[in-house]
């Protein structure tokens, strides 16, 4: 088949077979396979030269299988590119489902302001793995909701609170002027008048007292206080009132009760709970006062006062701001909230409660 031409003898090492791609005679691709063969003679004669080695070389054309792989590597790659614009494609269209859910609650949050702080994010749909972040922000826009709330209706209170006293400053001033009067009148409408400023001092003093515990800016300083003797200078200050209105008091305490706390966050919470049983508390009542110490660090004041009407929900109500049970001259529903944000910021608790017609709180804190 080669005609007059010839292949190339050696395309190996000696002795061992091996594969070779060549150009065949007629210019043609070919693959050729070359290895030493020993010629089987047919004579028997030992004395026969040995007979030389020979080189067997074969070769045919590859244009077939070439061709074959040329189509084979371009459908490959025409599979590859199909497989990736479709996986392009499919990544795509997971990316974009998958951010759906994240894209809606953006949206949702993007829509919100503090007008509408009562507006519930909603996760249906939503992956489970976003129902716990839904969950959080939905709790956060609660607590949000009702602080505005709490807000608004306090801005709303001090300005009813501050209106009254107000109202009865101009109208004793319009009454004093209306006419000329003697130096009994003059006296009367400033004794008045004082009585009014009196009032509006003491619920100012209260909110700031109020605002410096919201806002965490009481500065705790503890020092060894004597619960006992701080309780006792209260209700000198109160004891006039108490005496007026005939009103006794009853010590079960143990002298002295020393502890550290801070004097004055101390003596703030304390001095509203003696004025709160005093202007609340039965005429011709008894208030009792207790001071006991606790096995888990803590040590308990309980004051408590008879004549209470209070029911269960005005007694849940006690320690809101501007809530009165019951209209006292001199008070703004102030007193009971700024002890309870007090004895939170010494690390305590505050409590209330009504039985058999007392009306007990109990202020329980950390003595050391």
């Amino acid at each position: 088949s080669v005609g007059g031409a010839g292949l190339q003898k050696r395309i190996g090492p000696e002795g061992e077979p091996v594969l070779r791609a060549l150009t065949l005679p007629d210019g043609r691709p070919g693959g050729a396979i070359g290895f030493p063969l020993i010629p089987r003679g047919d004579s028997e004669d030992p004395s026969t030269a040995t007979p030389p080695t020979v080189t067997l070389v074969l070769a045919r054309g590859v244009e077939d299988v070439e061709s074959t792989v040329r189509v084979v590597n371009l459908v490959l790659m025409g599979v590859a590119l199909a497989t990736l614009g479709l996986s392009t494609i499919a990544l795509g269209w997971a990316v974009r489902r998958g951010f759906a859910p994240v894209e809606d609650l953006s949206r949702q949050i993007a829509e919100l302001d503090d007008g509408g702080l009562d507006a519930r994010l909603e996760s249906a749909g939503a992956p489970s793995e976003l129902a716990p972040m839904v969950d959080r922000l939905n709790d956060l826009l609660h607590r949000l909701d009702a602080a505005f709330t709490r807000e608004r209706r306090f801005t709303g209170d001090v300005a009813h609170q501050l209106r009254t006293p107000l109202s009865g400053m101009r109208s004793t001033l319009e009454v004093a002027l209306s006419r000329p009067r003697d130096e009994a009148g003059y006296r009367r409408s400033l004794t008045q008048l004082l009585q009014i400023t009196l009032d509006m001092q003491h619920m100012v003093e209260r909110l700031l007292e109020l605002a410096r515990a919201d806002a965490g800016r009481f500065d705790i300083h503890r020092e060894e206080v004597d619960v006992v003797a701080t309780l006792e200078g209260i209700w000198a200050e109160r004891e006039d009132l108490a005496r007026a209105r005939g009103m006794t008091i009853e010590w079960r305490v143990i002298r002295p009760m020393a502890v550290a706390t801070d004097a004055d966050a101390l003596r703030v919470a304390l001095h509203n709970v003696i004025d709160n049983a005093v202007a609340h508390g039965r005429v011709g009542g008894t208030v009792v006062v207790s001071v006991a110490a606790a096995r888990d660090g803590h040590f308990r004041v309980s004051v408590r006062s008879d004549g209470c009407s209070l029911d269960p929900e005005g007694v849940d109500r006690v320690f809101d701001r501007f809530w009165q049970g019951e209209v006292r001259e001199h008070h703004c529903g102030l007193g009971l909230a700024v002890t309870r944000r007090v004895v939170e910021q010494l690390g305590g608790t505050v409590t209330a409660e009504v039985v058999d017609g007392w009306f007990e709180i109990t202020l329980s804190l950390p003595a050391d």
